[in-house]
């Protein structure tokens, strides 16, 4: 197979009705072993393996089936990057397409396209992803679905999983930015995982699930279990009796005090690192605390309160979804054993993409023992509809699947949880309550707060249900589609005056206007503002990012932005003449490049 050599430009651009910027890549090419294409077999195998559902790709199959293929080539790509961390969710533009008939009937397909951009993201990077579902692309076209499991699981071990952990995303980054993309909002990578929703004034910052508005204290205090239990208790409201440990030998005295069982957990660990259920006495206990020390050196004990753990998510007091956390389990059918349901979950999980599948299913002495106390073997016959838990409670890291109960949740419940979010000061924010029933109010049933979450933690990798999530918290932090007004006035001098009577108009409104052309800018105040951005098109872009702005006057007088646009809409274009000049000679533009670049612009308006 032929390896990708793709020449990926520096310069980059919007192109119409597409909100995320492109840059041109060159030289992709696959090969196709033969020209009638299996596309029923390609697609089954997307939605199988990679949960990927082909049938809203724009390209007709019979009547252009390369251009079908390259398009499925770049949808599997944008799903590896995004589980890689990279917001990549535009398909793009094909250039153009060569097919090059072989002697042995296979066909080439060389192409050049537009793929998209994502700022601070190593190009190397992505050439790997690309070079890799190439790989996979012609394993599939190929029907060697030996050899497609075997790459994909080196593939995965060699490259996904180093870039994903480069990246640094967290769970929340991809499927919000994801969201904020299909709802037609611009985003910009400032860095690591934190991005600018929107333009101006109408900008918000994101980190992860963590918003603009949120409170640094709040946050601070709810990264520590152990104060935040005590701002908790000093607020009324229900939380275990608690106590921190800074001495081992005080270990037995504190859990006599607080009263067994007990529960010993890292007070500044996430995802219930290093926590330790149900313990019944002094042996349990020191076993326990030496755990949960292999996490964090700061450590507390509390009261164990028996009940489900749900984790409840609020954006701006809306809620936004409450999710069950549920340990690992089998679901029964009635007529297999809880060993054959454990077998034949992991034979479901092994034939999906490995970065898609679930943790494996346990059958060691741990998930034993668990089945045990719910009076169970791995051959008991499980009942129709009856779960069977592998663990005593939900880790992330093995993969247990919460379950949505957004509609059952007593308003009581969303009241506390209101309540809560105020005192932290914390807008985006996710709470877990341990009670018997989630449908009860909390002062009814003994329910506790077991923790205070700073970010939600929306993720919908392995529950598809929280896709409706990601859009309810975008549309809670952006109501519109986040853009200002941007004015484009095309012309020489003229063009100018224009615009500055029109930037005077606005700033008398009380409309904080900004006006830019290819040698200068001006604010609100008619002062003019000095910038280190390269270039007229990245002064554009820098503008965007001031969160004063309001409206944005653009006059075009060169051919600067001919080849490259700094935005994906403008609101309103106004060609005064068509006198541009050459940026660097000072020498007219022919009249048919304007006239071209005029269509071009005019196809940029909302």
């Amino acid at each position: 197979m032929e390896k990708i050599k793709s020449k990926i430009k520096n310069n980059y651009s919007y192109f119409p009705k597409i909100n995320q910027p492109l840059i041109l890549s060159r030289n992709f090419s696959i090969v196709v072993p033969d020209k009638d294409i299996d596309f029923h077999y390609i697609d089954k195998l997307f939605l199988d393996v990679f949960d990927l559902d082909c049938n809203k790709l724009s390209y007709d199959n019979k009547s252009k089936p390369f251009y079908s293929v390259i398009e499925r080539y770049f949808f599997l790509a944008n799903l590896i990057q995004s589980y890689s961390g990279i917001p990549s969710f535009a398909i793009g533009k094909i250039l153009n397409v060569n097919v090059i008939e072989n002697i042995d009937n296979k066909y080439k397909i060389k192409f050049d396209s537009y793929i998209p951009y994502i700022q601070y993201i190593n190009n190397e990077i992505r050439v790997n992803i690309y070079v890799g579902c190439m790989f996979i692309i012609q394993y599939i076209l190929s029907k060697d679905e030996n050899k497609l499991y075997i790459y994909l699981e080196n593939f995965f071990q060699s490259s996904i999983k180093k870039i994903r952990k480069m990246n640094n995303q967290g769970d929340s980054t991809v499927p919000i930015l994801r969201a904020a993309f299909d709802r037609d909002v611009p985003f910009v990578r400032l860095f690591d995982k934190t991005y600018q929703l929107g333009w101006g004034c109408k900008g918000k910052l994101i980190h992860g699930s963590t918003i603009e508005s949120d409170a640094l204290i709040g946050s601070q205090i709810a990264h520590n279990k152990f104060k935040a239990a005590r701002l908790l208790k000093s607020a009324g409201l229900p939380v275990a009796n608690s106590s921190l440990i800074t001495d081992e030998t005080k270990l037995n005295d504190c859990a006599e005090k607080i009263g067994w069982p007990v529960v010993v957990k890292p007070i500044d660990r996430d995802r219930s690192e290093g926590v330790t259920t149900s313990i019944t006495d002094f042996g349990a206990l020191k076993g326990a605390y030496q755990f949960a020390k292999k996490y964090s050196g700061n450590i507390m004990l509390e009261k164990h309160i028996e009940g489900d753990v749900y984790r409840i998510a609020l954006i701006n007091n809306k809620l936004l979804f409450v999710a069950k956390r549920l340990p690992k389990r089998v679901v029964g059918d009635g007529s297999k054993s809880i060993e054959q349901l454990i077998d034949e979950e992991n034979c479901i999980q092994k034939k999906k993409a490995p970065w898609l599948r679930l943790k494996p299913f346990p059958k060691d002495n741990e998930a034993s023992e668990c089945l045990v106390n719910q009076g169970y073997t791995f051959n008991t016959i499980l009942g129709k509809g009856k779960s069977a838990y592998l663990r005593e409670i939900q880790r992330v890291e093995e993969g247990g699947t919460p379950e949505d109960l957004t509609n059952k949740i007593h308003p009581d419940n969303v009241d506390l949880a209101r309540k809560i979010s105020n005192i932290f000061r914390l807008k985006s924010i996710g709470i877990d309550l341990i009670s018997q029933d989630i449908a009860k109010p909390w002062h009814v049933n003994d329910a506790i707060i077991l923790e205070v979450n700073y970010t939600p933690s929306i993720e919908n990798h392995y529950q598809p249900w929280r896709t409706e999530d990601t859009k309810v918290f975008v549309s809670n932090i952006m109501p519109d589609d986040g853009r200002i007004p941007v004015s484009v006035y095309v012309g020489g001098k003229l063009a100018w005056s224009r615009g500055w009577k029109h930037f005077i108009e606005l700033n008398s409104e009380n409309k904080t206007t900004f006006i830019v052309n290819h040698e200068a800018i001006y604010n609100s105040e008619k002062n003019k503002i000095i910038l280190e951005s390269d270039g007229f098109f990245h002064r554009c872009q820098s503008l965007l990012k001031d969160p004063v702005l309001e409206y944005l006057i653009v006059v075009i007088q060169t051919d600067e932005l001919i080849d490259s646009m700094p935005f994906d809409k403008v609101s309103e274009v106004v060609i005064v003449d068509k006198k541009l000049v050459n940026s660097l000679s000072q020498k007219p533009v022919p009249k048919a490049s304007v006239e071209k670049f005029i269509h071009y612009l005019k196809s940029f308006l909302t």
